[in-house]
């Protein structure tokens, strides 16, 4: 391996130089998902900059799912550039109909500046989701906590509950009792109103576990607010140390 690569000087990179480029910033994305009830009208919006100058045009392009294929979407001159586009346009240019996107769909954005005569592949990237409006009724009560046998290895009944003061604050209650552990705190969960994104605080739920003390989760994912599902990575640790980083599932009963 160290042979090849020592060998290897002339690499192309299909999307363009990368590196050396004045770098694009996205700012403002709101709204940054597309309303699944609503395709025909729904939209994402944002800011387009630059930090320098030099950059003659940026184009924003669009790939879909675990396609690599990218498609361009529009393009601008000056900065900044207020950008607005409408899912209708997406799936033009993807060649796909309304009729095919789906609750959670996922639409990767990603921005190529072109300088001196050259195109960068910028690291102004980001992912829009198709998603329903946010309902804390939907996305709180009985769930079944999953997390693979070649992951964590849990399966269990928890509770999610929304913070009386605020509605984008859950709260996972049982989750350590399904571990069979005497639980000493729920596991948080803040959920970004733009995207609906999750974060997770470093929650610690059991004081001791399994021989260990100060058992804590903390870590981040998405959750599909038309059938309330979670879908985290989160790291697990004790006061002892790590036991590294797991997927887990939260399925609405």
């Amino acid at each position: 391996m160290l042979l090849f690569s020592a060998c290897e000087t002339d690499v192309t990179d299909p999307a363009g130089a990368r590196d050396e480029a004045v770098v694009p910033g996205i700012e403002n994305l709101n709204p940054a998902t597309f309303d699944v009830n609503d395709l025909e009208n729904t939209f994402i919006q944002f800011d387009l900059t630059v930090s320098g100058s030099g950059v003659n045009e940026a184009i924003l392009l669009v790939s879909f799912g675990n396609e690599k294929q990218r498609k361009q979407v529009t393009s601008v001159s000056s900065f900044p550039a207020n950008i607005v586009v409408p899912l209708t346009e997406v799936v033009s240019v993807l060649g796909m109909n309304l009729e095919d996107v789906e609750a959670a769909d996922v639409f990767a954005f990603e921005v190529q500046t072109v300088q001196g005569g050259k195109s960068y592949y910028s690291s102004a990237a980001f992912k829009v989701a198709v998603v329903c409006g946010y309902e804390a009724a939907n996305v709180t009560g009985a769930y079944t906590a999953y997390s693979g046998p070649d992951q964590w290895d849990m399966e269990g009944n928890v509770t999610l509950e929304v913070d009386p003061d605020d509605e984008y604050k859950v709260y996972i209650h049982g989750y350590a009792t399904a571990e069979g552990l005497e639980e000493t705190g729920p596991i948080v969960m803040n959920i970004n109103p733009l995207d609906f994104s999750v974060d997770v605080p470093s929650s610690t739920i059991a004081d001791n576990a399994f021989g260990y003390t100060g058992y804590t989760y903390t870590g981040s994912g998405l959750l599909n607010t038309c059938n309330g599902k979670y879908e985290l990575m989160m790291t697990v640790t004790v006061d002892q140390g790590s036991f590294g980083s797991f997927q887990f599932e939260f399925t609405k009963q």
